[in-house]
């Protein structure tokens, strides 16, 4: 059990997620059934902890038994959704894409994540960290380090009027198209629907026309 526990230490760290399928993959050739033995035995002696189904941690020294630091929910969303390290393969969406951008003051009681690994069109999983509901949605284009950014500018695009921005969200806006690659953000626009193409190509001609 020392050993697991060691090895989840020196290769993932300490408070951070840790999914079944990754300590699967580092006691490659063991046995399932004695993985999963190993693992009761470190939540048992408490060298590791289960924050859901499927998610474990390595807890944090505590001078006081069971009072830990426990994991933070938002870095086990981003680890099973949204990406770990260099890679990406998701981001987050709709609403919470539009508040973290300053598009919008509205705080979601919704999280929408699109990402690939979404088993569905839209894929509800059971909410934590503070959110009435967790939502997956498939990309229309698969999600990667070089695509990310174009993606969350044409999803932005795709929920927003334009026209009834205040200024500092249409400045907003206009910084996620700024930071974009004009020729990965027109490839990935024509997976988009039309509305989502008419916005870029309405902010484009009107950011064309000198002040």
């Amino acid at each position: 059990m020392v050993e697991l526990a060691e090895t989840l230490r020196s290769e993932i760290g300490v408070g951070k997620p840790i999914l079944t399928s990754e300590i699967l993959r580092l006691c490659e050739g063991m046995a399932r059934s004695s993985v999963f033995e190993k693992i009761g035995g470190c939540l048992r002696s408490g060298d590791l902890a289960r924050f859901d189904r499927g998610v474990y941690y390595v807890p944090e020294p505590s001078v006081v038994p069971g009072l830990g630091m426990p994991l933070n929910p938002e870095s086990v969303l981003r680890k099973k959704y949204i990406g770990d390290g260099a890679d990406v393969y998701g981001f987050r969406s709709g609403l919470a894409l539009l508040n973290d951008r300053g598009v919008s003051s509205q705080v979601p009681a919704t999280l929408e994540i699109t990402t690939n690994k979404s088993p569905r069109h839209v894929y509800p999983v059971k909410p934590f960290g503070g959110y009435r509901a967790v939502l997956l949605r498939r990309p229309r284009v698969p999600v990667r380090a070089g695509n990310v950014a174009e993606l969350e500018a044409l999803d932005a695009l795709g929920a927003v009027d334009p026209d009834a921005l205040a200024s500092n969200e249409r400045a907003a806006l206009a910084a996620m198209l700024d930071s974009c690659d004009r020729g990965t953000l027109l490839d990935a626009a024509r997976s988009y629907p039309k509305k989502t193409v008419a916005n870029l190509l309405r902010i484009e001609a009107q950011r064309a026309v000198p002040a």
